[in-house]
């Protein structure tokens, strides 16, 4: 039930309309209840929904827990998790979506664009008070580095991967922030002083001109009604 919050985005921790907030506290408590004591998969598929739900310590307290040496080699389906001296995830005894989900929920702790809006660390650990990553994917074909010092982000370098300019929305701290990006180029942020006003514009695709319309999941629709669409790869506000 909870394959809403991750990997789908029909609950989202950066709801604001009162039905969505309250599906959304549901999700967590949900999340809380399961107390995070879980192997293999599970384990990987908590370090993702914790980061989906903005909660890094959570999320990272489950990444500890995979990474922590199993007292088992045999078959002990219950209680025996972590991973083995080669890294392989201990369920027992073996199951690499704990060591692919686990990878997955990194990512996600430091970068998430699942509605469309890049957000920079949105669940950044306590303990990872200092850092930086290079080459995370985020949706559209953008490629991210962050730098970050005292659990706080410093920077920020946003490469559009397409032949085309575009505009790329950002969020840091609970704000969002509109950028152009030119074909090819890179954007550099800095964030040092919290997220600088970017541009905000609207893009009005003549109607003459629109060949395929998708929704910011990335499904193709056969009409665009009130809201946002993908429109010839540009962004439109309808």
């Amino acid at each position: 039930h909870l394959m809403c919050l991750y990997p789908f985005n029909q609950v989202s921790a950066f709801a604001t309309d009162a039905d969505s907030v309250k599906q959304f506290q549901a999700a967590y408590n949900g999340m809380i209840a399961r107390k995070g004591d879980v192997t293999g998969w599970s384990m990987g598929w908590q370090t993702n929904t914790y980061a989906r739900c903005l909660d890094g310590d959570k999320a990272h307290y489950n990444l500890q827990r995979a990474l922590r040496h199993s007292t088992s080699y045999t078959i002990a389906m219950g209680g025996q998790g972590g991973c083995y001296y080669n890294l392989f995830d201990a369920h027992s005894p073996f199951q690499i979506d704990g060591n692919y989900g686990c990878t997955s929920g990194v990512a996600e702790m430091l970068l998430q664009s699942y509605d469309d809006v890049i957000t920079i660390l949105p669940a950044l650990p306590s303990s990872w008070k200092n850092g930086s990553v290079k080459g995370l994917k985020a949706q559209g074909n953008y490629t991210v580095d962050e730098e970050w010092s005292e659990g706080k982000a410093t920077a920020v370098r946003i490469t559009n991967n397409q032949d085309v300019d575009r505009q790329v929305s950002v969020r840091y701290d609970n704000k969002v922030a509109t950028y152009d990006i030119s074909a090819n180029a890179t954007l550099d942020i800095d964030l040092s002083a919290g997220l600088p006003t970017g541009v905000n514009k609207v893009v009005n695709v003549p109607v003459s001109t629109i060949k395929t319309i998708y929704d910011l999941s990335g499904r193709r629709v056969n009409k665009a009604e009130k809201g946002v669409y993908i429109i010839n790869g540009q962004k439109v506000v309808f």
